[in-house]
């Protein structure tokens, strides 16, 4: 009698791949973007750093020390756009780890199931984990599986931002702009507002804050969709606000819906599903 192969899958131990960049990428730009903003922070010689034991070399300036405030100012811009994309990149990078997972048990269970005939299994996931980037993997989970996050082109917007702040230090290039003459960019998120319950009034949670209301105040949310839009030529500038939102828009969105849409790839494919406790699921 034939051996019957078990594969154990944690789905949401995959999804805290992702969700651990979610908030790696939050610390990490909140203490570079803090000490960027920070008027009393201008210790930008390396030789400042404390002397390491077994180190032997003397310190070397690379550029002069002691520069002009202004001269200063200008490192800190530049070192803020450089924090915001590497932010990005932390983020982007886990949530590509978690697509290499899902795509790895997708890829057993379909082979197993013989519903896709690859000759090399192996080669297919090395290729997936090595040679796309993350607008190619969502396709090819697309192509193979039949799934992918609901939010699919709003992630490769996200990821075109990436790499313009990476590759092309922040700068908009022609040929990162899809149609006209910008550079679209776009996130789901909540707004969260306050209206009052005798006129109606809208306000906005910071209006509210540390004031007394005139009247009693319901508050309210709704999805919506953000968009930014960046002429050629011109950098690209996130917020505080936007940063938080996108943060929010992987963990609240674009990480759940592509945990869901495995989860039904996997009951698709008959694979027994195990509840752990409501909120991690096991198959």
């Amino acid at each position: 009698m034939a051996q019957k192969l078990e594969i154990n899958v944690n789905i949401d131990e995959l999804a805290g791949i992702a969700d651990l960049g979610v908030r790696r990428a939050a610390v990490f730009m909140g203490l570079g973007l803090n000490a960027a903003r920070r008027d009393d922070f201008n210790d930008y010689e390396l030789r400042k750093l404390p002397i390491m034991p077994g180190q032997t070399g003397v310190p070397i300036d690379f550029v002069p020390s002691g520069l002009a405030e202004e001269e200063v100012r200008k490192f800190k811009e530049h070192f803020a756009t450089w924090v915001i994309g590497c932010g990005l990149r932390e983020l982007l990078e886990h949530y590509a780890l978690f697509l290499d997972r899902v795509h790895e048990a997708c890829l057993l269970v379909a082979c197993k199931n013989k519903r896709l005939e690859l000759s090399n299994p192996q080669k297919a996931q090395k290729e997936f984990e090595n040679n796309l980037g993350i607008p190619r993997k969502l396709d090819k989970l697309l192509e193979r599986f039949r799934f992918g996050p609901n939010e699919a082109d709003s992630i490769k917007s996200l990821y075109a931002a990436r790499n313009a702040l990476t590759h092309d230090l922040g700068v908009i290039k022609p040929t990162r702009c899809a149609s006209g003459h910008s550079f679209q960019i776009s996130w789901k998120t909540f707004d969260i507002f306050a209206q009052g319950e005798e006129t109606g009034a809208i306000h906005t949670m910071p209006q509210l804050i540390g004031q007394k209301t005139e009247e009693p105040m319901i508050i309210c949310g709704k999805a919506v969709m953000r968009e930014r839009a960046f002429p050629v030529g011109s950098n690209i500038v996130f917020s505080q606000q936007d940063l938080w939102e996108i943060c929010s828009f992987f963990r609240l969105f674009a990480i759940p819906s592509t945990r869901n849409g495995f989860l039904e790839f996997l009951k698709a494919e008959g694979v027994p599903i195990r509840i752990i406790d409501p909120h991690s699921v096991e198959a």
